[in-house]
């Protein structure tokens, strides 16, 4: 079997932040420790989403080399795009498919609750939930299911 290159996509919004900002920030980087001991996986990326491109400053930095900035440039070399940090939009899940990758949504925090608790105490803060759509496949954290299966 081929062995396939993946992305996780993360996104690095300030200059100088943490890797322990959020829970799922940690769970992506133990998402590529995990894969790239897979005899599966050929390399394992995160893609940027965030408008951070200078990591001289951050704790990201030790993960330079794996982490790709242009979602054009990961296109060519991507086989498998895992949505853990921040969800691809639909014209990107498009060019992903049209270039033979697939696209996961990983959902490792409970959305429902953070949805909830921005309606409910957050009125200023702009409030959607969009389903993913032409996604190949949505994956949770087990611990999340009996709560979240019907919300995703």
């Amino acid at each position: 079997m081929e062995k396939i290159n993946v992305a996780i996509t993360i996104n690095i919004d300030e200059p100088a932040e943490s890797l322990f900002v959020n829970g799922i920030k940690q769970n992506a980087i133990i998402l590529r420790d995990c894969l790239i001991r897979s005899p599966l996986v050929n390399e394992c990326y995160y893609m940027n989403f965030g408008p951070q491109r200078d990591l001289s400053r951050s704790p990201w930095k030790t993960y330079e080399p794996w982490i790709i900035h242009d979602f054009k440039a990961a296109l060519e070399k991507i086989d498998l795009f895992i949505n853990v940090c921040i969800s691809m939009n639909e014209p990107e899940i498009d060019a992903a498919h049209a270039h033979g990758a697939k696209v996961i949504k990983f959902a490792m925090g409970n959305e429902y609750y953070i949805f909830s608790e921005r309606v409910l105490f957050m009125g200023d803060v702009p409030t959607t939930h969009r389903k993913m759509k032409g996604i190949d496949a949505s994956w949770m954290s087990p611990h999340l299911y009996d709560n979240y299966r019907d919300w995703e």
